[in-house]
Protein backbone atom coordinates (compact mmCIF):
# COMPACT_ATOMS: atom_id res chain seq x y z
CA UNK A 1 0.00 0.00 0.00
CA UNK A 2 1.41 3.41 -0.89
CA UNK A 3 1.42 6.52 1.27
CA UNK A 4 -0.99 8.27 -1.11
CA UNK A 5 -3.47 5.39 -0.81
CA UNK A 6 -3.22 5.58 2.98
CA UNK A 7 -3.90 9.31 2.90
CA UNK A 8 -6.79 8.71 0.51
CA UNK A 9 -8.32 6.11 2.85
CA UNK A 10 -7.87 8.39 5.86
CA UNK A 11 -9.55 11.29 4.06
CA UNK A 12 -12.38 9.06 2.85
CA UNK A 13 -13.05 7.63 6.30
CA UNK A 14 -12.85 11.01 8.04
CA UNK A 15 -15.16 12.55 5.45
CA UNK A 16 -17.76 9.81 5.81
CA UNK A 17 -17.82 10.20 9.58
CA UNK A 18 -17.89 13.99 9.75
CA UNK A 19 -19.81 15.09 6.68
CA UNK A 20 -22.63 12.63 7.18
CA UNK A 21 -23.01 12.75 10.96
CA UNK A 22 -26.69 12.43 11.54
CA UNK A 23 -28.02 11.04 14.80
CA UNK A 24 -28.44 11.64 18.46
CA UNK A 25 -27.70 9.59 21.58
CA UNK A 26 -30.79 7.81 22.78
CA UNK A 27 -31.34 4.96 25.20
CA UNK A 28 -34.60 3.81 23.64
CA UNK A 29 -35.25 0.26 22.46
CA UNK A 30 -34.16 -1.10 19.11
CA UNK A 31 -33.98 0.29 15.59
CA UNK A 32 -37.75 0.27 15.31
CA UNK A 33 -37.87 3.20 17.76
CA UNK A 34 -37.04 5.48 14.80
CA UNK A 35 -40.30 6.34 13.09
CA UNK A 36 -38.98 5.69 9.55
CA UNK A 37 -36.45 3.00 10.42
CA UNK A 38 -36.84 -0.57 9.19
CA UNK A 39 -34.03 -2.06 11.29
CA UNK A 40 -35.12 -5.48 12.57
CA UNK A 41 -35.25 -6.55 16.20
CA UNK A 42 -31.83 -7.56 17.48
CA UNK A 43 -30.89 -11.24 17.12
CA UNK A 44 -28.31 -12.73 19.53
CA UNK A 45 -25.85 -13.99 16.88
CA UNK A 46 -22.52 -13.05 15.34
CA UNK A 47 -23.42 -9.90 13.39
CA UNK A 48 -24.37 -10.56 9.81
CA UNK A 49 -26.38 -9.03 7.07
CA UNK A 50 -26.20 -7.71 3.54
CA UNK A 51 -23.79 -5.02 2.33
CA UNK A 52 -25.11 -3.54 -0.92
CA UNK A 53 -26.58 -6.88 -1.92
CA UNK A 54 -23.68 -9.13 -0.80
CA UNK A 55 -24.37 -11.32 2.26
CA UNK A 56 -21.75 -11.25 5.01
CA UNK A 57 -20.88 -12.43 8.50
CA UNK A 58 -18.75 -10.00 10.51
CA UNK A 59 -15.02 -10.76 10.27
CA UNK A 60 -13.92 -8.75 13.34
CA UNK A 61 -13.02 -5.10 13.44
CA UNK A 62 -11.06 -2.46 15.27
CA UNK A 63 -11.34 0.75 17.25
CA UNK A 64 -8.82 3.49 17.90
CA UNK A 65 -8.62 6.80 19.72
CA UNK A 66 -8.49 9.95 17.58
CA UNK A 67 -8.32 13.56 18.65
CA UNK A 68 -10.55 15.81 16.58
CA UNK A 69 -10.73 19.52 17.45
CA UNK A 70 -8.92 18.77 20.74
CA UNK A 71 -11.57 16.20 21.74
CA UNK A 72 -10.72 12.51 22.04
CA UNK A 73 -13.14 10.29 20.13
CA UNK A 74 -13.08 6.62 19.21
CA UNK A 75 -13.25 5.57 15.57
CA UNK A 76 -14.81 2.11 15.15
CA UNK A 77 -14.82 -0.16 12.11
CA UNK A 78 -16.73 -3.44 11.78
CA UNK A 79 -15.25 -5.60 9.00
CA UNK A 80 -17.69 -7.34 6.68
CA UNK A 81 -14.85 -9.01 4.74
CA UNK A 82 -11.70 -10.84 5.78
CA UNK A 83 -8.64 -8.57 6.11
CA UNK A 84 -5.93 -9.64 3.64
CA UNK A 85 -3.27 -7.04 4.45
CA UNK A 86 -2.60 -3.45 5.41
CA UNK A 87 -2.66 -2.40 9.05
CA UNK A 88 -5.31 -2.21 11.74
CA UNK A 89 -5.78 1.49 10.95
CA UNK A 90 -5.91 0.93 7.18
CA UNK A 91 -6.84 -2.71 6.48
CA UNK A 92 -6.95 -4.08 2.96
CA UNK A 93 -9.71 -6.35 1.75
CA UNK A 94 -10.20 -8.30 -1.45
CA UNK A 95 -11.93 -6.05 -3.97
CA UNK A 96 -13.54 -3.01 -2.37
CA UNK A 97 -12.90 -1.94 1.23
CA UNK A 98 -16.34 -2.50 2.80
CA UNK A 99 -16.83 -1.64 6.47
CA UNK A 100 -19.53 -0.50 8.86
CA UNK A 101 -18.17 2.57 10.65
CA UNK A 102 -19.21 4.71 13.59
CA UNK A 103 -17.67 6.92 16.27
CA UNK A 104 -18.00 6.91 20.04
CA UNK A 105 -17.40 9.93 22.26
CA UNK A 106 -16.51 7.67 25.22
CA UNK A 107 -15.87 4.01 25.95
CA UNK A 108 -18.43 4.03 28.77
CA UNK A 109 -20.17 0.70 29.30
CA UNK A 110 -22.99 0.23 28.75
CA UNK A 111 -23.98 2.87 26.23
CA UNK A 112 -26.66 2.82 23.57
CA UNK A 113 -26.81 5.05 20.51
CA UNK A 114 -29.79 5.36 18.21
CA UNK A 115 -28.96 6.42 14.67
CA UNK A 116 -31.25 7.94 12.06
CA UNK A 117 -30.56 8.14 8.35
CA UNK A 118 -31.64 11.77 8.11
CA UNK A 119 -28.84 14.30 7.74
CA UNK A 120 -29.06 17.08 10.34
CA UNK A 121 -25.40 18.12 10.51
CA UNK A 122 -24.80 17.17 14.16
CA UNK A 123 -24.45 14.04 16.23
CA UNK A 124 -23.16 10.62 15.24
CA UNK A 125 -23.60 8.39 12.22
CA UNK A 126 -23.42 4.71 11.42
CA UNK A 127 -22.42 4.18 7.80
CA UNK A 128 -22.01 1.29 5.42
CA UNK A 129 -18.77 2.59 3.91
CA UNK A 130 -17.16 1.42 0.63
CA UNK A 131 -13.76 2.60 -0.58
CA UNK A 132 -12.73 1.62 -4.10
CA UNK A 133 -10.50 2.93 -6.87
CA UNK A 134 -13.51 5.04 -7.96
CA UNK A 135 -13.84 6.82 -4.60
CA UNK A 136 -15.85 6.47 -1.44
CA UNK A 137 -19.54 5.57 -1.22
CA UNK A 138 -21.35 6.20 2.05
CA UNK A 139 -24.72 4.67 2.91
CA UNK A 140 -26.28 6.21 6.02
CA UNK A 141 -28.11 3.85 8.34
CA UNK A 142 -30.73 3.99 11.06
CA UNK A 143 -30.91 1.64 14.00
CA UNK A 144 -29.40 1.01 17.40
CA UNK A 145 -25.90 0.15 18.60
CA UNK A 146 -25.06 -0.84 22.17
CA UNK A 147 -21.58 -1.11 23.66
CA UNK A 148 -21.89 -3.92 26.20
CA UNK A 149 -18.33 -4.55 27.45
CA UNK A 150 -14.75 -3.33 27.43
CA UNK A 151 -12.26 -5.99 28.55
CA UNK A 152 -9.48 -4.25 30.51
CA UNK A 153 -7.02 -7.10 29.88
CA UNK A 154 -7.50 -7.66 26.14
CA UNK A 155 -8.84 -4.17 25.24
CA UNK A 156 -11.64 -5.85 23.29
CA UNK A 157 -14.75 -3.70 22.85
CA UNK A 158 -17.97 -5.72 22.53
CA UNK A 159 -21.43 -4.72 21.50
CA UNK A 160 -24.43 -5.38 19.32
CA UNK A 161 -26.03 -3.55 16.45
CA UNK A 162 -29.15 -3.63 14.36
CA UNK A 163 -29.18 -1.14 11.48
CA UNK A 164 -30.83 -0.64 8.12
CA UNK A 165 -29.03 1.35 5.41
CA UNK A 166 -30.74 3.93 3.25
CA UNK A 167 -29.92 1.83 0.17
CA UNK A 168 -30.92 -1.56 1.64
CA UNK A 169 -27.78 -2.75 3.44
CA UNK A 170 -28.42 -4.32 6.85
CA UNK A 171 -26.47 -5.54 9.87
CA UNK A 172 -27.81 -7.42 12.90
CA UNK A 173 -26.04 -9.10 15.82
CA UNK A 174 -22.99 -9.02 18.09
CA UNK A 175 -19.48 -7.79 17.32
CA UNK A 176 -16.06 -7.61 19.02
CA UNK A 177 -13.52 -4.93 18.08
CA UNK A 178 -9.78 -5.06 18.77
CA UNK A 179 -7.84 -1.99 19.95
CA UNK A 180 -5.72 -0.51 17.16
CA UNK A 181 -2.66 1.33 18.49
Amino acid sequence: MTISLTKTKLLAIASSLTLFACSSDDDSGNGSSNANCNAPALIDQVAQGSFRGADFTVQGGSYRAQTIANVEQFFCSIHVKEVIGGSCAFPDFEGTDDTVIFQLSTLDVPQTITFTDEFNGVGQALNFNRISANGTEVELACGTLTITALDALTNQLSGNVTADGAEGSIINGNFVLELCN
